[in-house]
């Protein structure tokens, strides 16, 4: 995921609170989407890796806070900040063993921190899809690797 450039990103209308990412090569779906809120590229193609956000988050800029989890606009769009990942590659990928938060610093002196807060009762944090593999963190800061078979 190092290295690779972020080329969509989907929240808002029709996805809940949940965030995709979508980073890296752009890799030809079987069969396209048929999403109306969705791009031309987003219906055609699955990303090389994703980030699936189910937990709190925060974008930073250049130190100062961007937009957060709390900042979807009551239409449930999201916030236009969330846009400015596309076109920056990712720097650094860190996680904190503590529950496994997990920091993505991108170009453009941009950093997406994702907080686990599924606590004891919670469902999943968030996953990342690299090729090969499906990480989750979820409850009780869990964390799981799983075969990926497509992308």
């Amino acid at each position: 995921m190092v290295g690779k450039p972020c080329w969509s990103v989907v929240a808002g209308a029709s996805t809940g609170s949940t965030v995709a990412i979508d980073i890296g090569d752009r890799v030809p779906r079987d069969a396209p989407l048929t999403n109306a809120h969705l791009s031309e590229d987003q219906k055609r193609y699955e990303a090389e890796c994703i980030v699936f956000v189910e937990c709190a988050w925060r974008l930073d800029r250049d130190g100062l806070i961007a937009c957060g989890w709390q900042d979807f606009a009551e239409s449930g769009d999201m916030p236009p900040r969330l846009r400015d990942l596309i076109g920056q590659e990712v720097e650094t990928v860190e996680a904190n063993r503590s529950g496994w938060d997990l920091i993505l610093k991108l170009s453009g002196g941009l950093t997406l921190r994702l907080f686990n807060d599924a606590g004891v009762r919670g469902d999943d944090a968030y996953s990342v899809f690299v090729p090969g593999s499906i990480v989750t963190v979820s409850r009780n800061g869990r964390l799981t690797i799983e075969s990926r078979t497509s992308a």
